[in-house]
């Protein structure tokens, strides 16, 4: 499922901000991006995420600056270079030869020059309520996506209950005429012959069997009603089970079209066959 998510707190001298997004993924992947000195957070960050969600690829972004009205950090560490230019001087002393070290030399020095925005970071607990408090607000994103798509759902669910009513009172009006024709097709093989009525008899029990979809229709109900019912629900882990519910879906409407004779009956068949596909698509991105 998609979604966004954002946070910001100032902790300390710094401000920390986090950013999180969600797109579509059927299994759960993770991409985390810290500051270097926030590096050792990155498995409890990945932790967190994975306690809250099990599908979509989610992005989590964190950086840090100063707190706003906050002066920023010297762009080079003083201290550092101060280091470097006593070596120098000593150096120097010891081997009797000029110094000769400039600014520019100690700029590139290990550590002296250093972007504006690094500031010491802050402690641990107040980073990770920065990351809750933006997968919070990702969570709150995705649900309202959930909203949306759970109405969309249930309309198609429906729209397929519709469908198999249909078949329902198709089928009522079709068994006769398969049995009139069946007669019709004996009576004319037969050229006038006497038809034995009890071997007729069995013939369209025999069809009649086959052509019956009262359970096929019973179990499409079955799991379209389950089906709305997660939809609409929070129920954990909804997504998967929706999925295993639409494979049966698949099965019963399979073999429904099997037992259909009709042009009218195969559209209504191909009909549904197509409302399941939409839904299994929007199923896979159900968490």
């Amino acid at each position: 499922m998609t979604g966004f998510g954002r946070a910001g707190a100032d902790a300390g001298p710094a401000r920390l901000s986090a950013e999180a997004r969600s797109v579509n993924q059927k299994g759960l992947n993770i991409l985390v991006s810290l500051p270097e000195q926030l590096a050792a957070l990155e498995q409890d960050v990945r932790e967190e995420v994975r306690r809250r969600f099990s599908r979509g690829r989610i992005e989590l972004r964190l950086t840090l600056g100063v707190p706003a009205g906050a002066s920023a950090p010297p762009p080079v560490d003083v201290a550092r270079a101060g280091e470097f230019a006593k070596a120098a001087s000593l150096l120097a002393g010891e081997f009797g030869i000029p110094a000769g070290i400039t600014g520019a030399d100690l700029l590139r020095m290990p550590g002296v020059a250093r972007p504006a925005w690094e500031v010491d970071p802050p402690e641990g607990p107040a980073v990770m309520d920065c990351v809750k408090a933006c997968l919070d607000s990702l969570a709150e994103s995705r649900r309202a996506e959930g909203v949306a798509l759970a109405a969309l759902l249930s309309a198609r669910l429906v729209r397929m209950r519709d469908l198999a009513s249909k078949v329902a009172g198709l089928q009522q009006e079709s068994v006769p005429a398969a049995f009139e024709r069946m007669r019709e097709r004996v009576r004319r093989l037969l050229d006038g012959a006497g038809v034995d009525e009890q071997r007729m008899l069995q013939e369209l029990a025999i069809l009649a069997d086959r052509l019956d979809v009262g359970e096929e229709l019973e179990r499409l109900e079955c799991h379209i009603s389950s089906s709305l019912a997660l939809a609409s629900s929070d129920e954990p882990d909804a997504g998967r089970r929706l999925g295993f519910l639409l494979q049966e879906l698949q099965r019963e409407i399979n073999t429904l079209g099997s037992k259909l004779e009709t042009p009218e009956g195969t559209m209504i068949v191909v009909e549904m066959k197509n409302e399941l596909s939409t839904l299994r698509e929007q199923i896979a991105n159900v968490e």
